[in-house]
């Protein structure tokens, strides 16, 4: 049927460096190159680079 869709999946993705790979899974995902969505980030510290950019895409 037109305009069924399937429900995508949600990533976790765990980071504790810059996040460079969690934004290019976000963006792939944003882009429809994968379907799915990043649904949670983790990091062992809540100063990690990677969780402010995390924020800083809304996630």
């Amino acid at each position: 049927m037109a305009g069924d869709s399937k429900p995508k999946i949600g990533i976790l993705v765990g980071s504790h460096g810059r996040g460079s790979n969690m934004r290019a899974l976000a963006r792939a995902c944003a882009e429809g190159a994968i379907e799915a969505e990043v649904g949670l980030v983790v990091s062992p510290s809540e100063s990690s680079p990677a969780l402010g950019a995390a924020r800083e895409l809304g996630l």
